[in-house]
């Protein structure tokens, strides 16, 4: 299918009650002059009028869609692909509300995402707020156990290279992607969900690139809270149901490598003197187990 002529690029950013970032996640894309795109506001039911507020001072600068409830990572996003797509956009670049975006990087993605044949999902180097450490620079993932991994060096590298997946927090995925896997997976509520969009636009024939070129800061887990319980549920819980929708069965290598991961957060749970990320993680291991999906009740 060819969208030769219709617009390129559409900006997604999702806020929940975090109007400091948002404003300058908007700020940060707002401010770069090329490409030509559209920015995206979705306020995933936010309890402060967070949303409204940022949509009154940005004007006609951005869309707004507002979502009347929490609809988590997937479902948010998914409400900015479909008005992109009802509208005919080429490109959709999700970008987490904590992250910011350094000059080019729309620029750059959108010219690997041209240029190289089959290319269906790309991502920038992200980098911690603040400093040059690098937090991501592509993905790699165990599809029989769900273990991923964060390749947190690129100095060798210079031109875009294939990964696995590349990070939820700055993706750009093309429509050719969306129309031939459908929508972000909205079961994992969060976290995930980018990880099986990308092994199944792999699966597809698409390429994963990571671009060592194309530069965001990320302030990391501002909406969860690092290593929250939260945060334990939920990666527990959705690396299950990755590894059972991925691969319809849990083999003696998950369990293995899933025993070895939890006697490591008993080690650090019985360290700290604190056993809640432990038991927040057995709680997702089991849900997981049990196929629930969707908000934590």
């Amino acid at each position: 299918m060819s969208f030769a002529g219709s617009p390129a690029i559409v900006v997604i950013v999702v806020n929940w009650n975090n109007e400091p970032d948002t404003r300058a996640c908007l700020e940060s894309v707002l401010s770069d002059p090329e490409p030509e795109r559209t920015v995206v506001l979705v306020d995933n039911g936010s309890s402060d009028g967070s949303g409204t507020r940022i949509a009154q001072e940005f004007g006609d600068r951005i869309v707004f869609i507002q979502s009347p409830k929490n609809l988590g990572y997937a479902g948010a996003n998914n409400l900015g692909i479909r008005w992109g797509m009802e509208n005919g956009y080429r490109y959709f670049f999700l970008l987490n509300n904590d992250a910011e975006c350094q000059p080019g990087v729309l620029r750059r993605l959108l010219r690997v995402a041209e240029a190289s044949p089959r290319a269906g999902v790309v991502g920038p180097k992200i980098l911690y707020h603040g400093t040059e450490q690098v937090w991501f620079a592509g993905g790699r993932v165990d599809e029989e156990t769900g273990k991923t991994w964060h390749y947190t060096s690129d100095k060798a590298l210079q031109l875009p290279v294939d990964v696995d997946y590349v990070s939820g927090c700055a993706l750009l995925v093309s429509r050719e992607v969306v129309d031939a896997v459908g929508l972000m997976p909205e079961d994992y509520f969060l976290y995930y969900e980018e990880t099986e969009w990308c092994t199944r636009a792999l699966r597809a024939g698409f390429k994963v690139l990571y671009v060592p070129d194309a530069v965001v800061v990320h302030k990391i887990s501002r909406t969860v809270g690092s290593r929250s319980e939260k945060f334990y549920y939920y990666f527990y819980r959705n690396r299950v149901l990755f590894v059972r929708r991925m691969t319809q069965k849990l083999t003696a290598r998950f369990y293995l490598r899933l025993t070895v991961d939890l006697l490591r957060e008993s080690i650090k749970a019985l360290l700290a003197r604190d056993y809640r990320p432990l038991a927040a993680a057995l709680d997702g291991v089991r849900a997981g187990l049990q196929g629930e999906v969707g908000e934590h009740p």
